[in-house]
C-alpha cells in the first residue's frame, strides 16, 4: 500500500490494524490506527480505544452506544475511577452488573458520596451508610439510618394494612422508635399514683387542625389540649419539643390512666355491691 504525504491530505493511504498500526513507536504493535470515519487506539495487537463517526468513544468497546462505553471482562475493566490527593472514587460495575458508585476515602469524611442538583447539596451517603437528604441536623450516630431534612412520603406503607404490629412514635429530635412495653427495656417500674380524680380533670374536646397547603384538613377530630394535660400535672402523658413546650398528647399511653380509673370505679362498684346485699340481707 502507499503512503502518501502532501501538504493537501497530509499522511494518506494506510489504515493500519491493532497489531500492525500505522503510527507507531519502537513497539510495533502499539500505535493509531485508521478506518472508515473511525480512529483507533491500540496497545499490544489489541484495539483499545475506538472514536467512531458519531463522536463516541469506545473503551475496549468497537461499536460505542453512548458518549462513553466502556466494556470489559474484569470488575476494573468495567470502571472509571478519579484521584485527588490520597481519596479516590470509583463507578461502573461490579462482578454481578451492578452499578457501583464508590467512594474510597482515607480517613474523615473522605469517602462519603455527595450529590448535587441546582448547584446545591441535595444528599449525603456517609461513611458508616448513614444516608442525608438535604442538611438536617443527624440526631442519630446509628449506622444505616435515614435522615431528611424535609418529609417522609411513602404512599405503599398507608396503603398497606395490618391488624397487629407496634405502635412508632416520633421524638422532638424527628427520630422515629417503635413504643414497646417489654420489661426488658424500662427500669424504675413503679404502680402508677394517678387515677379517677385526674381523669375528671380532664377536658374533652373537638376541635380541626389550622394547618394549610398540603397541611390543610377540614375534618373534626376529638381528643385533649397538651396544654391543659400538662397544667393538671399528667406530664407522663405529653410530647414536648426542644424547648421543653407542649407538643402533643400520647393517647396510646393514657389508656393506663384510664385502666386505673376504671379499677377505682370496679372497687367502688364493688364495695356498693356489699353494702346494698348487706341491707337486703337485713
Amino acid at each position: 500500500m502507499t503512503l502518501n504525504i502532501n501538504g493537501t491530505t497530509g499522511i494518506s493511504g494506510v489504515d493500519g490494524s491493532a497489531s500492525a498500526p500505522v503510527f507507531r513507536g519502537t513497539d510495533s504493535n502499539t500505535g493509531i490506527t485508521f478506518g472508515s470515519d473511525v480512529i483507533g487506539f491500540a496497545t499490544g495487537g489489541t484495539e483499545r480505544v475506538k472514536i467512531n463517526s458519531q463522536g463516541r468513544v469506545g473503551i475496549n468497546e468497537a461499536d460505542p452506544a453512548a458518549a462513553l462505553h466502556i466494556s470489559g471482562t474484569g470488575v476494573q475493566d468495567s470502571r472509571l475511577r478519579c484521584t485527588r490527593s490520597s481519596s479516590s472514587a470509583e463507578f461502573g460495575l461490579d462482578g454481578s452488573g451492578h452499578l457501583v458508585l464508590d467512594a474510597k476515602g482515607s480517613s474523615g469524611s473522605n469517602g462519603e458520596i455527595v450529590g448535587y442538583a441546582g448547584g446545591s447539596l441535595r444528599f449525603r451517603v456517609l461513611t458508616d451508610g448513614r444516608f442525608v437528604l438535604g442538611s438536617p441536623t443527624v440526631n442519630t450516630n446509628v449506622d444505616y439510618s435515614l435522615v431528611a431534612a424535609g418529609r417522609v412520603q411513602s404512599n405503599g406503607t398507608y396503603s398497606t394494612t395490618g391488624s397487629g404490629g407496634s405502635a412508632v412514635r416520633i421524638l422532638s429530635t424527628g427520630l422515629l422508635i417503635r413504643q414497646s412495653s417489654s420489661s426488658r427495656y424500662k427500669t424504675d417500674i413503679a404502680d402508677a399514683t394517678w387515677g379517677l380524680a385526674d381523669v375528671l380533670k380532664l377536658r374533652s374536646v373537638t376541635f380541626k387542625h389550622n394547618g394549610t397547603g398540603e397541611e390543610a384538613d377540614d375534618n373534626t377530630y376529638g381528643g385533649f389540649i397538651a396544654e391543659e394535660v400538662h397544667s393538671i400535672g399528667l406530664t407522663n402523658f405529653v410530647e414536648y419539643n426542644e424547648k421543653n413546650e407542649p407538643e402533643g398528647v400520647n393517647y396510646s399511653l393514657m389508656v393506663s390512666l384510664m385502666a386505673k380509673s376504671i379499677q377505682e370505679l370496679n372497687a367502688k362498684v364493688t364495695t356498693l355491691e356489699t353494702k346494698v346485699a348487706a341491707l337486703e340481707a337485713g
